[in-house]
């Protein structure tokens, strides 16, 4: 790094306060807000959990209802059609 040729000093002399400013000043740049990131990081986490559920159990509750009233039915359809 350029300015350590001043030693102790370096920070008073204005060519190379100038460079480390600049170089700071990149360094700056790079900062992000942590609370978005972790929103962010949570979001896409809960997105994905979303995804793997609605595979899990896919299919919707008029469905799941329907087979269900099928189900009764054939049920009963047999059950009236016994000889005992």
């Amino acid at each position: 790094m350029a300015w350590l040729c001043c030693g102790e000093r370096w920070l008073e002399c204005p060519g190379h306060r100038r460079a480390f400013l600049r170089e700071a000043k990149a360094f700056l740049a790079m900062i992000i807000n942590l609370n978005r990131y972790r929103k962010k990081r949570r979001r896409t986490e809960a997105e994905t959990q979303a995804k793997e559920n609605r595979v899990r159990f896919g299919r919707p509750k008029e469905e799941r209802a329907a087979e269900s009233r099928e189900r009764e039915r054939a049920k009963k359809e047999i059950e009236n059609k016994r000889l005992d």
